[in-house]
């Protein structure tokens, strides 16, 4: 949607088999190529020597850098792929997460997760790299952010100052992350505050360990993001604004034009993060919908199987995104059989997944139209 939007011809590739076969290929056409570090960073390494013209964007996971030498002809962001970030990229400059983090967002754009701008967190953690990419990612949904380098300072820094949440690491020197919880909990004002661990150890027994010292829940690294969100999601407790009502609000915003019916409007505002963003949302998807459709139709006659699979993988996100819950678990179906090579199954749900999806545009851009519509009419009578 980003590349749509700025006007960026793209070419996707589902997996790295995909990706292989295309940057394999005698021409190289691409001026900017944004991979996943893990997946490809090798296979790329000797195409940054063979065409230095092009711009090379690698995506981290968190655990990513800490244990492989940067290339300095690549640029490196952590996930997820920010407008900022994508901007400076596009415009050929040099990006890299020690200097976009903290990930603000100078385009005044609401962040798509979710905010809790009325939120403060506390992220121990004796490694450096680690905390600057942890409060980069807090910063990004307008959390604000204090940091500790050992146990001691984070008891010291949680005696002066109050935190809805702790992100603690487990293993640190002198004083580990478990001594820490056990101890802060013992400490005015933080009986009951959350408190998270960062953790390599996914065993029974550690489990034991940490809910013994009183942590709330763990995150496993390396850390997926999506679940990192659904964690602070969990635990931060997000707070409407002073005389602010958000059911209010959004039955205000929504007043005078009928909802989808065909979409959970309280999950779509859930996945988006808020109503205003739930708008933008609708309005990139009747825009750019028609292109995946067609993408859709066009490789399911075709032969490409890879081309297939990825139409339908699309459907998947942008339909969830915006609600359609049901259709996105439809096109989940359609991508698996793609991929087990279930020719019955897949051509038993494909009329389904297009039709249910032609559909959905025409009644998200009825939507659209009528919203805009009655947001015109309002301000010509107000």
């Amino acid at each position: 949607l980003m590349a749509e939007q700025a006007g960026v011809v793209l070419d996707l590739c589902a997996d790295s088999i995909a990706f292989t076969r295309l940057i394999s290929n005698s021409e190289f056409p691409w001026s900017h190529v944004i991979f996943e570090y893990v997946a490809a960073y090798d296979q790329i390494l000797p195409l940054v020597k063979k065409y230095p013209a092009t711009h090379w964007l690698a995506l981290l996971e968190l655990s990513d850098f800490i244990v492989q030498e940067k290339n300095p002809a690549i640029s490196f962001l952590f996930k997820p792929l920010l407008i900022t970030g994508f901007e400076s990229f596009l415009k050929n400059e040099y990006v890299d997460f020690s200097s976009s983090l903290p990930m603000l967002n100078p385009l005044n754009t609401t962040p798509l997760y979710f905010s809790a701008s009325d939120s403060r967190v506390l992220v121990v953690d004796d490694n450096a790299v680690n905390r600057k990419v942890a409060e980069g990612f807090l910063r990004s949904f307008d959390i604000q952010v204090d940091k500790a380098s050992s146990g001691m300072e984070a008891l010291e820094k949680a005696a002066s100052s109050a935190y809805d949440l702790v992100l603690m690491d487990h293993v640190m020197p002198e004083m580990d992350g478990i001594e820490t919880t056990r101890r802060l909990r013992g400490q005015k004002g933080y009986e009951e505050t959350p408190i998270i661990m960062f953790t390599a150890n996914s065993s029974n027994e550690y489990e034991a360990l940490y809910k013994a010292a009183g942590v709330n829940d763990t995150i496993h690294k390396p850390i997926e993001f999506n679940l990192f969100v659904a964690c602070l999601q969990k635990w931060l407790k997000k707070k409407p604004a002073p005389n602010k009502d958000p059911q209010k609000k959004l039955q205000e915003t929504l007043n005078g034009v009928p909802w989808i019916t065909s979409l959970d409007k309280e999950k779509a505002i859930e996945y988006t993060g808020s109503e205003k963003n739930l708008e933008v949302i609708l309005k990139i998807f009747a825009r750019s919908a028609p292109k995946l459709l067609k993408a859709l139709e066009q490789t399911h006659e075709g032969t490409d199987i890879v081309a297939y699979r990825t139409a339908a993988h699309s459907l998947i996100s942008v339909c969830a995104n915006i609600g359609g819950i049901a259709l996105s678990a439809q096109a989940r179906e359609l991508e698996q059989a793609i991929l087990k090579e279930n020719s019955d199954v897949a051509e038993r749900v494909y009329p389904d997944v297009r039709e249910g999806f032609a559909q959905l545009i025409i009644e998200v851009k009825q939507y659209v139209e009528a919203k805009a519509a009655f947001v015109l009419l309002k301000g010509e009578t107000t």
